[in-house]
């Protein structure tokens, strides 16, 4: 039990650190592109740093990075459109027109548009932060997540040889029915633990041994 609720623990711990870790990307991006805006002047590092970014960016923040938008002076709307990839280089050819950035109200639009995108999507991934912290705290959940990891080794292996990839991992790791089995395994496994040390493994074993029978037979 200790085993399972330290692989749960270290799981808990190394996701909570991977959104960290992704909260801190967006922020030092979102931290660069209000820099690469408020500049009257045309940054050629600061924009080769962003757009080099822009596609990871656009790629985290899934959803919400994604709107449907009517260009200026167009009578149509462009569905699906990837905000950041997109208006980042119209930022830029503006800038390079010489017309200043804090003059022009196109300008303005645009950087305000993806900045909130940004700031958006700062506020749910600290939500997520906070639920994260909040399951490291818990020990129930450091068994569940322990469970989880031991009934999906096989499909981790399969995944480290390069034969399962990794949004389906992905789609097993929320799959409700995996997460049913290991809450069930879990409350099993926790429940015969606190029995066998109240009564002892002889009177444990007398007890679930009829049980067993009847459920599964001899």
């Amino acid at each position: 039990m200790a085993f399972v609720i330290a692989i749960g623990f270290l799981r808990t711990l190394t996701a909570y650190r991977g959104l960290k870790k992704r909260r801190d990307f967006v922020s030092e991006f979102s931290d660069k592109f209000v820099e690469f805006a408020n500049n009257p002047d045309f940054d050629g590092k600061l924009y080769y740093w962003l757009t080099h970014n822009s596609v990871a960016i656009q790629s985290e923040l899934g959803p919400l990075g994604v709107a449907s938008y009517k260009p200026p002076a167009i009578d149509y709307v462009i569905h699906n459109y990837q905000m950041i990839v997109n208006l980042l280089p119209e930022l830029r050819r503006k800038k390079t027109e010489n017309r200043l950035f804090r003059d022009g109200e196109i300008h303005r639009e645009y950087a305000t548009m993806c900045l909130d995108i940004l700031v958006r999507y700062l506020g749910v991934i600290d939500r997520w932060l906070q639920e994260a912290r909040d399951e490291l705290r818990n020990p129930f959940i450091w068994l569940g997540q322990g469970v989880q990891s031991i009934l999906l080794l096989p499909a981790y292996v399969l995944h480290w040889f390069g034969l399962l990839g990794a949004s389906a991992l992905g789609t097993l790791t929320r799959n409700i029915l995996v997460k049913s089995i290991s809450f069930i395994v879990a409350v099993v496994g926790l429940l015969s633990s606190l029995v066998t040390l109240l009564v002892g493994w002889e009177e444990t074993a007398r007890i679930i041994g009829p049980l067993w029978r009847d459920a599964f037979g001899p």
